[in-house]
């Protein structure tokens, strides 16, 4: 008897689900109506962009709460990581082979313009070098936000300014890309992997186990893992001659409107405005950003020959799950957009940091 929780510690855990159950419910709601808005004017990404949009504004005139329960979002991550996953092929691996040398260059070229923003930001806003730099990186932001942490920068600010930077290119980004170089329209115009394979035996399905297990296991080491580890073992799985049935599109869908929920709950109006006198020159910095970033993908389309879009959404800076949905939507090739932007989220998120902090540490001893 002496094992069992008091009824009033029962009673509190249930009103506390309860709560979070009708505040993630009303989070939805708004998702919904945003991601119709966007269904409507046929504006791109509106499964992501549509609840983002729509939770930014109910904020400005409601505080909240705004609530996405976190195994809805690892789920929708692990979903959307194996609905690209099964889009490689061997074919798909073999043919972005030949881009990986133009596009380490010129992923290392943004780079170096990013660091030397970064450190050129430090002195004209008066934060540290470590927060400059680190909130300059097109990487993952909670990766950033900890690695200068571990530096002793300002991790609020690194925050801040990388929400700045995320917002400018999945709102920018996909609008560009669509508009001014698609056909304008928004939804599944790509067909590899919103199909279904409709000869696969019922025994094929349980392939999902593996990348499933893959995101759970790697959850801990590996960055950004419900999504890169599910994407890369699902890939692997069909590369290897066992090709994982399609997900069908409209779980994809489903995922998408989490993910954007997701996003769009966890922004503050308040938290972009602490940013304060170093907002201005970080959007400055952005813009430049976005357009260095899309003339590289100019030259990278010439110098390797494939279509413009891909080019221009392989060498975006960030939103990997964003930019290849935008190739998808418009007739790109999700599946070379998200190798090479895998590529370079991993080199980021894995060398990057670590390159920083011996940068920093050897600048300190010279000091």
């Amino acid at each position: 008897m002496s094992g069992n929780p008091p009824h009033g510690k029962i009673d509190k855990d249930w009103s506390v689900g309860m709560s979070q159950a009708s505040v993630a419910a009303k989070t939805f709601f708004v998702s919904v109506l945003g991601s119709v808005f966007y269904m409507l004017l046929q504006l791109p990404l509106p499964w992501i962009l549509g609840p983002l949009t729509a939770l930014l504004a109910a904020k400005s005139i409601s505080a909240g709460p705004y609530y996405t329960p976190p195994v809805l979002r690892n789920l929708a991550f692990i979903i959307t990581g194996i609905y690209f996953g099964t889009s490689f092929s061997r074919e798909t691996l073999t043919a972005a082979v030949p881009f990986l040398l133009p596009y380490t260059l010129l992923t290392a070229l943004l780079l170096t313009f990013s660091i030397t923003s970064g450190l050129w930001l430090a002195r004209r806003t008066g934060i540290d070098p470590v927060t400059g730099v680190f909130a300059s990186i097109p990487g993952g932001l909670s990766e950033m936000v900890a690695a200068s942490d571990s530096l002793k920068g300002n991790a609020g600010i690194v925050s801040v300014l990388q929400t700045i930077r995320i917002l400018s290119v999945v709102f920018f980004i996909p609008f560009f890309v669509t508009y001014a170089i698609g056909s304008g329209e928004s939804g599944p115009a790509g067909k590899t992997a919103a199909a279904v394979y409709p000869d696969s035996h019922p025994a094929a399905f349980t392939l999902y186990l593996l990348p499933i297990a893959a995101a759970y296991f790697l959850r801990k080491t590996l960055p950004a893992a419900y999504v890169v580890g599910s994407l890369f073992t699902s890939a692997l799985v069909n590369i290897s001659g066992m090709p994982i049935p399609h997900l069908p599109y409209w779980l994809a869908v489903g995922a998408q409107l989490i993910i954007g929920t997701s996003i769009g709950s966890k922004m503050s109006i308040q938290d972009l405005k602490k940013a304060g006198s170093a907002g201005p020159p970080f959007f400055i910095y952005t813009l430049l950003l976005i357009t260095i970033s899309l003339g590289m993908g100019v030259l990278f389309s010439y110098v390797t020959g494939i279509p413009l879009e891909t080019g221009l959404l392989s060498m975006a800076p960030g939103g990997l799950v964003e930019m290849v949905l935008t190739a998808e939507s418009i007739g790109g090739d999700p599946a070379t957009v998200s190798s090479l932007q895998l590529i370079r989220f991993l080199f980021i998120v894995i060398a990057v940091p670590s390159f920083l902090k011996w940068m920093f540490k050897v600048t300190s001893r010279q000091d």
